[in-house]
């Protein structure tokens, strides 16, 4: 019975040392195709690259337009409540002109912008009568 055990243990060790022998043999060789996955691995990291760079720049890009839009956005609403003050301010003076409240020529223009004329077409017709 001992002997037996002997012999599977020598069968035993005999595998493990062939199965070692083999496993440092399949460390060593080089796969086939491990070229073409590191030209592939290098070639990834390439593109990587470029796909890091174009996000990074659409990125800045898209924040840059966004803050375009808004500096429109508020110069468009600067504008609009500037056309609504000159526009009440003409309405204004068209009331107090139409119930006769027109004061001397030298108050009429208190109050307003010096580049914008008291009504439109009003600069003009000041210039013909010169």
């Amino acid at each position: 019975d001992e002997k037996a055990l002997d012999a599977k243990i020598r069968k035993k060790r005999g595998e493990l040392e062939r199965h070692e022998k083999r496993l440092k043999s399949l460390r060593t060789v080089r796969p086939a195709f491990m070229d073409e996955y590191e030209k592939l691995e290098r070639e990834l990291q390439k593109q990587y690259a470029v796909y890091l760079e174009r996000f990074r720049n659409l990125d800045y890009l898209q924040a840059e337009l966004e803050t375009y839009h808004r500096a429109e956005a508020e110069k468009l609403d600067e504008n609009d409540r500037s056309l609504k003050r000159m526009q009440k301010r003409l309405r204004e003076e068209e009331l107090r002109i139409l119930r006769g409240e027109q004061d001397a020529p030298g108050k009429l223009d208190e109050g307003k912008d010096d580049l914008s004329p008291a009504r439109p077409g009003a600069a003009a017709a000041e210039s013909d009568r010169e």
